[in-house]
C-alpha cells in the first residue's frame, strides 16, 4: 500500500513542479482558439521538461542541477559571427561542457540565434 502512496506523491510533485515551470497561472483569454493555443504550448512544454528530467536523472546531472539552473548555465553560451560569415562558439566552461556531454550534444551543434 505504501508504494502506491509514494507513486501518487511523486506524480503530484511532478505535476506541481511542471505546472509552475510552465506558468500555470489562471488562463485569461478572450477566445477559445487562444486558450487552445496556450494549452497546446503548455503541453509541449511539459513534454520537453519531462524528457529533460528523465535524461538528467539517467545521466546523474539532476544531482547537481535543477532544470532551471541547467538552462541558465546553457543560456550563457555564445557564438560569434566572423566577417567571413562563419560562426564560432566562444569559450565553453566546464559546467557547460558537462551538461552538453550528458545530453550528447557537440559544442559546434549548439544552436545560435544570431541575425545577419
Amino acid at each position: 500500500m505504501s508504494s502506491e502512496y509514494k507513486k501518487r506523491d511523486s506524480v503530484e510533485k511532478l505535476f506541481l513542479s511542471s505546472k509552475s515551470f510552465a506558468g500555470g497561472e489562471p488562463l485569461r483569454n478572450h477566445g477559445m482558439e487562444t486558450l487552445r493555443g496556450e494549452m497546446f504550448v503548455n503541453l509541449i512544454t511539459l513534454a520537453i521538461r519531462s524528457r529533460m528530467l528523465h535524461d538528467m536523472r539517467t545521466s546523474g546531472l539532476l544531482k547537481s542541477y535543477s532544470v532551471e539552473k541547467m538552462l541558465l548555465e546553457l543560456h550563457k553560451l555564445r557564438k560569434a559571427k566572423l566577417q567571413d560569415r562563419n560562426e564560432i562558439t566562444t569559450e565553453i566552461t566546464g559546467k557547460q561542457k558537462d551538461i552538453l556531454e550528458s545530453f550528447s550534444i557537440k559544442p559546434e551543434h549548439v544552436p545560435t540565434f544570431l541575425t545577419s
